[in-house]
């Protein structure tokens, strides 16, 4: 009887065991694998520039989220896809700055794990340059319930155009010949902080050189930054060639305004 009892014992403990090795080998936490150790990725440009118009079209900024994971019963979602402002230029009015850089699709259902295409878009105007962080939550399902979220993020430095930067200022002023002018420059909101001067050259001079003090650009209006400059009587002559030079701010590189000539009216 002893015999009997300790096979008992014996065989009740070796079954246990097995049974322990078997479940966790079989554990169905272990097919997630991949998507919990391999986190989904953004491939993407690190930088771009805004469009060089008003176009309401905007700009289209491709890229990719790649994700792996185990198929079925898994399914997978987007989350709510979109980007957030990380950086810019501090000295713009924060009523001014607008945080439209926007992603699509903004949610998805993708069968499988692969790699998916998206857009974010910018827009000339209304997209203030600085750095933001695309962020594209993938949902993993198993059934109806969400059993994970890892995202996919990438940061991307959003620059201003030069070219539509150069556009958007103005240089306007008139007096009598001879004499000091005061030139107000308008630039546009997010070249705050900059330095703007004027560089001009008298009838028949061959060069350009600086003939201002550099004035800082202020916060004027939600679209524009301005600054007044002193312009000396020996340039306010009918025949003199100038332009005015900006200096570059945070996420907005400098440029210079097309020349223009006095003349007499």
């Amino acid at each position: 009887m002893q015999k009997l009892k300790r096979f008992g014992v014996g065989g009740i403990a070796a079954a246990g065991a097995t049974a322990l090795v078997l479940g966790l080998s079989s554990a169905p936490a272990m097919a997630v694998g991949t998507f919990d150790t391999n986190p989904p990725t953004i491939s993407a440009p690190t930088s771009t520039y805004l469009p060089a118009s008003t176009s309401s079209s905007g700009k289209d900024v491709p890229f990719k989220v790649t994700f792996s994971g185990p198929g079925a019963p898994y399914t997978y979602a987007w989350g709510d896809a979109k980007t957030s402002m990380v950086a810019r230029n501090t000295k713009i009015k924060s009523s001014y700055v607008q945080k439209t850089f926007r992603l699509y699709p903004v949610t998805y259902n993708p069968s499988t794990p692969g790699t998916y295409s998206f857009t974010g878009k910018i827009y000339g105007y209304i997209t203030t340059p600085g750095k933001y962080r695309m962020s594209v939550p993938v949902i993993q399902k198993n059934g109806g319930t969400a059993v994970a979220t890892h995202s996919a993020k990438k940061d991307i430095v959003v620059r201003s155009s030069p070219t539509f930067s150069k556009a958007r200022t103005s240089v306007m002023a008139s007096g009598i010949a001879g004499r000091t002018w005061n030139v107000p420059v308008t630039a546009p909101y997010y070249q705050v902080g900059a330095k703007a001067a004027i560089y001009a050259k008298l009838k028949g001079q061959k060069s350009y050189h600086k003939v201002t003090t550099a004035r800082t650009l202020a916060n004027y209006t939600s679209g524009s930054s301005k600054t007044t400059l002193k312009l000396s009587g020996t340039y306010t002559k009918t025949g003199t060639r100038l332009y005015v030079k900006v200096t570059s701010a945070p996420y907005a590189p400098g440029y210079q305004t097309a020349s223009a000539v006095i003349t007499r009216r």
